[in-house]
């Protein structure tokens, strides 16, 4: 069962992650990086990327980082206390659910999903995929989400990236230096 810090948190990262369906994307400055040093973890971000949020919903931080466009990198440091998901399937499918309930306007269709892999400075991580339509004012755009889940003793960490499918080669190296970058200290 959710409880309340959970359904309030998950219905803020949905706003953020569905704020725009399309922007004017522009590749990401990898090689002028912004540092990000916080208690828990560390990561660098393109330099024309902007941490647009970092806030405490309960004892759960969430940090957004978006592109010029409308490419996010959400990451999310929850107690694993709290963490409620049993696997990082259920957590994908939960953000995939709820996004459909969510969506002030239009839609959501065609979802999938596989497994896929990544590399970060602790060493390999596994995480799920999810393709999907986005429907509004008479526009479908596909997307691409990428989830994945690392552990520490005390925490569970969320690294989800998206953005429309056609921006993805664009962007995916900016994702590619958050994820490669991040470091569980």
């Amino acid at each position: 069962m959710t409880n309340i810090n959970s359904k309030t948190f998950l219905l803020v990262s949905f706003l953020i992650i569905f704020i725009a369906l399309s922007g004017c994307e522009r590749s990401p400055d990898i090689k002028s990086t912004k540092n990000f040093n916080g208690i828990n973890f560390s990561f660098t971000y393109p330099g024309n990327w902007k941490i647009t949020e970092d806030v405490y919903i309960g004892n759960i931080r969430s940090i957004t980082i978006e592109s010029p466009g409308a490419a996010i990198v959400v990451i999310q440091e929850w107690p694993k206390i709290e963490f409620q998901y049993r696997t990082l399937k259920e957590y994908a499918y939960s953000i995939s659910d709820e996004a459909e309930n969510e969506i002030p306007f239009g839609s959501i269709s065609k979802n999938s999903f596989k497994d896929i892999e990544t590399s970060i400075l602790s060493g390999e991580i596994k995480g799920i995929r999810e393709t999907f339509t986005m429907s509004a004012f008479s526009e479908d755009i596909p997307h691409i989400r990428d989830t994945f889940l690392i552990k520490s003793k005390n925490n569970i960490v969320i690294l989800l990236t998206q953005v429309a499918t056609e921006d993805y080669k664009m962007v995916e190296p900016g994702f590619a230096n958050v994820l490669n970058s991040f470091n569980l200290k």
